[in-house]
C-alpha cells in the first residue's frame, strides 16, 4: 500500500525546522519566519476587513512579502548570521515604528507588537550584540511615543479614530500570544528532540566503552593464559562478551 503524504504544513515544518541538516541558529530563524508569515497574513487580512488606513495595509504587506523574501534567500544561500541582523533590524526598527504612527501612535495597540519586537530580540541575538541591539531598539521605542507627543511630528500619526479600539487591542493580544506561544512551543519541541539524541550518543558511547573494556580484559585474559587452560579461558571469555552485550551466548 503507498505511504500517504505528509499534510503540506508539517511537510513545510520538517524540512525548514526540524530538520537535522539545519544548524540551531537556522532553525531558530526558520520558526521565526514562519510565525511573521502566518501572522503577517493573517493582520493583514484582518486589517483589510476593519477598514484600516492604506498606510498600515502597505505596512503589514511589506512585512509579508519581506520576511518571505528573507526566508528564501537565507536558506537558499545558507547563510543565516547576516539575514538574522536584516529581518531584527528591520522588522523591529522600521517596520514596528512605522506602524505606530499608521495606526495613530500612542493611542494605538502598537505596544503589544513593540513587546513582542523585545521578545524577537532575545530570540535571535545573545552575548554583547544582544545588549547593545536591545538598548538601541529600547532608545527608538522611547523616541516613538516622545516624537508622537510634539506637535510637529503629529501630522504623521494617522487618525484611525473610526477602529474599534477594543476590537484592534483584543487581536494584538491575540497576534503577539500566540507568535510568542508558538515560537515557545517549537523551541521546547526542537530542544527535547536533540536531548533525546544527546542522551541517545551517550548510551552508544557508553555501551562502546563498556565492550571496549571487555574486548582488552578478554584479550589479556587469554594471552596471559596457559596452553592446558586455553579452552576453559576462552569459554571464560566467551562469557564475559555475552554478558557485555546482553546475549545468552556466544559461541565461535
Amino acid at each position: 500500500m503507498k505511504k500517504k503524504s505528509d499534510p503540506w504544513f508539517e511537510a513545510v515544518l520538517q524540512k525548514y525546522i526540524f530538520s537535522d541538516k539545519l544548524p540551531p541558529d537556522a532553525r531558530l530563524l526558520n520558526t521565526i519566519y514562519l510565525v511573521g508569515l502566518i501572522s503577517a497574513l493573517l493582520t493583514l487580512i484582518v486589517r483589510t476587513l476593519a477598514g484600516n488606513n492604506i498606510y498600515i495595509i502597505l505596512i503589514v504587506s511589506a512585512i509579508f512579502i519581506f520576511v518571505f523574501v528573507m526566508m528564501l534567500m537565507s536558506n537558499l544561500l545558507g547563510s543565516y548570521a547576516v539575514f538574522r541582523w536584516i529581518v531584527l533590524t528591520l522588522i523591529c526598527d522600521v517596520f514596528f515604528p512605522g506602524a505606530f504612527f499608521a495606526l495613530g501612535g500612542i493611542k494605538s495597540s502598537v505596544m503589544g507588537y513593540f513587546i513582542l519586537s523585545i521578545v524577537l530580540v532575545f530570540f535571535l541575538t545573545w552575548g554583547r550584540s544582544r545588549i547593545i541591539f536591545l538598548i538601541i531598539h529600547l532608545a527608538l521605542l522611547v523616541l516613538c511615543y516622545y516624537l508622537s507627543s510634539q506637535p510637529f511630528f503629529s501630522r504623521f500619526i494617522q487618525d484611525n479614530s473610526g477602529i474599534n479600539i477594543y476590537f484592534d487591542n483584543i487581536f494584538t493580544i491575540i497576534v503577539v500570544g500566540l507568535c510568542i506561544g508558538f515560537i515557545l512551543i517549537v523551541q521546547n519541541r526542537i530542544y527535547i528532540i536533540e536531548k533525546k539524541k544527546a542522551d541517545s550518543a551517550g548510551k552508544e558511547l557508553e555501551q562502546r566503552n563498556k565492550l571496549l573494556e571487555v574486548v582488552n580484559e578478554t584479550a589479556e585474559m587469554l594471552l596471559s593464559s596457559d596452553t592446558d587452560d586455553l579452552g576453559k579461558a576462552l569459554l571464560a571469555a566467551m562469557d564475559l562478551m555475552s554478558r557485555a552485550v546482553d546475549a545468552d551466548h556466544i559461541y565461535i
